[in-house]
């Protein structure tokens, strides 16, 4: 999976000295031109880490280590479960 999330878009950019506000200005074009989108790719790794045999905790750590807000996470567990019954 090459997309990336904005926890790891900002980072990249951090990396590059990037200022702050060049920062703020690029990750909020990319959201307005859903070249990043943290619930959509949360949807997307989480499917492919279940497709790949991995449970609940270790999908929540993994999602949680890329960035992603816990709120989202929380969510995508939830549609996840709903999907299932």
């Amino acid at each position: 999976m090459n997309a990336l999330t904005e926890s790891q878009l900002r980072a990249k950019l951090e990396l590059f000295d990037y200022s702050p506000r060049e920062i703020v200005e690029a990750i909020g074009q990319c959201r307005d031109r859903r070249f990043i989108d943290d619930a959509l790719f949360a949807e997307n790794f989480r499917d492919e880490l279940y497709r790949n045999g991995n449970g609940p905790r270790l999908v929540r750590m993994k999602l949680a280590r890329r960035g992603i807000p816990a709120d989202v996470i929380r969510e995508k567990l939830a549609d996840n479960e709903e999907s299932e019954l």
